[in-house]
């Protein structure tokens, strides 16, 4: 929690430090880019997920010389991993939908070379698990979808029309169920790093 509070403060404060006129001057150069992505999962998402490909849309306007705010959507479908049993195997599959609201700060100027940043949002999350016993019979299959809250630190470099961006992705969801007529509360994480190569339409 104190994490997720510390991300959406940060992005707060760049947007109040920014001034009015600053956006109404670069609204105007904003610009678009599509991207490419893969995904590598880390920690616990290891144990249901492979290595994950897809794309994503970004919206990018400049404020000032070197920040940029940028809005993200995209889909990534990670490679079905298989746990083996005594007698049985599940099969996981996991998609996400990523949309996220962050900022870049270029250290030579606005769209160029190296820049850092943050990014928070959403992950929207398909699971998909898949048993069988050890004759190959099917035992049970399992489908849902949840929502959770993500953020990432990102770091990248701008060449002129192509954005290289890295980034460890976080998500954060969060499950009640209820025993006996009382709530729990649990909560689960996950990560994955994410390298994105990306085509930016127009110019500054």
């Amino acid at each position: 929690m104190k994490m997720k509070t510390k991300v959406l403060r940060a992005i707060t404060a760049l947007l109040i430090i920014s001034s009015p006129s600053a956006f109404a001057q670069s609204a105007a150069n904003g610009r678009f880019s599509i991207g490419v992505e893969g995904a590598f999962s880390a920690g616990n998402f290891t144990n249901t997920s492979n290595v994950g490909f897809g794309g994503s849309l970004r919206y990018e306007m400049p404020v000032g010389n070197n920040l940029g705010i940028m809005l993200t959507a995209g889909f990534l479908e990670f490679g079905s991993k298989t746990v083996e049993g005594d007698v049985s195997s599940i099969k996981y599959t996991n998609s996400v939908i990523p949309i996220q609201l962050g900022a870049k700060y270029y250290f030579m100027s606005q769209q160029k070379g190296f820049y850092v940043g943050v990014e928070a949002g959403v992950h929207l999350l398909t699971s998909k698990a898949l048993g069988d016993d050890a004759s190959g019979t099917q035992l049970f299959s399992f489908s849902g979808n949840s929502t959770a809250f993500s953020y990432d630190p990102l770091i990248g470099y701008h060449l002129d029309n192509l954005d290289f961006g890295f980034k460890y992705q976080l998500f954060t969801e969060s499950f009640t169920t209820e025993v006996g007529g009382t709530s729990y509360t649990s909560t689960s994480s996950a990560s994955y790093l994410d390298l994105r190569i990306a085509y930016v339409f127009g110019g500054k």
